[in-house]
């Protein structure tokens, strides 16, 4: 099974997640992605709409059992500065 680590759980890093579950089964790939915010991928372009009308869970992009549902382990209020290939760490 390859290992698949994504830096960013933007409104990007989301996205990329959805397509590669939806390619590619369980068993073919594990995904793990970091993200510096506490919270997962969430809509920002609607952002201003949370500060008047919006709840923060509608602004999410999925819910963490999203991530769990499909095998994604994701690991929220880190920030990621650098990589080591070698080390794979």
């Amino acid at each position: 099974m390859k290992k698949v680590i994504v830096i960013g759980n933007g409104m990007v890093g989301y996205k990329f997640c959805e397509k590669l579950r939806s390619k590619a089964g369980k068993d073919q790939f594990e995904i793990k992605v970091f993200g510096e915010e506490t919270i997962p991928a969430y809509d920002r372009v609607h952002l201003s709409e949370y500060f008047t009308e919006q709840s923060e869970d509608k602004l999410l992009m999925a819910p963490r059992t999203w991530y769990e549902e499909k095998d994604i382990d994701l690991i929220t209020g880190k920030l990621v500065v650098e990589i080591d290939r070698d080390g794979k760490t």
